[in-house]
C-alpha cells in the first residue's frame, strides 16, 4: 500500500484539504497505473504525472520548513 503524509499549514484550510487528499488520490493512481501496465507509453506518462506531482509535495514540504 501506498502512504503519502503531507504536514503543511496548507492542510488547514478547506481548498489546502482538498489539494491535499487530490495530490495523494492521483499519486496513489499513477503509481498504480505505473506498477501495473505493460503498455510503455501509459507508464511513462503515469510516471511523468508522479515526477510532477513529486515536485508540488517537495514546494510545499519547502513553504513548511521556511526554504
Amino acid at each position: 500500500m501506498l502512504s503519502i503524509e503531507i504536514k503543511s499549514d496548507i492542510s488547514k484550510t478547506k481548498g489546502g484539504k482538498k489539494l491535499i487528499e487530490f495530490i495523494k488520490a492521483k499519486y496513489s493512481e499513477c503509481f498504480y497505473i505505473a506498477k501495473n501496465n505493460d503498455e510503455k507509453e501509459i507508464r511513462l506518462k503515469a510516471l511523468d504525472t508522479m515526477a510532477f506531482l513529486d515536485t508540488i509535495i517537495n514546494k510545499i514540504k519547502d513553504e513548511e520548513d521556511g526554504k
